[in-house]
């Protein structure tokens, strides 16, 4: 499961565990869950317009994409 809290921070559901987005900016808007090879990831796009990808299944921060 895939939300926000009431701070605009993300947040998710994996297992028992609810985890939250602690670094990088607030999303513009939802951000949306993509199964991969590697597990669970979050991407979106962030208030200055630059997308970013969250490994749900790693405590790692997000990773900002190049270009």
């Amino acid at each position: 499961m895939l939300g926000k809290d009431q701070k605009g921070r993300v947040q998710a559901l994996v297992g028992d565990e609810r985890r939250t987005r602690t670094q990088g900016v607030v999303p513009v808007d939802s951000p949306t869950l993509h199964l991969t090879a590697r597990g669970p990831v979050a991407v979106g796009l962030g208030v200055d317009g630059a997308p970013w990808v969250w490994a749900l299944g790693s405590a790692a921060p997000p990773i900002r994409a190049a270009g």
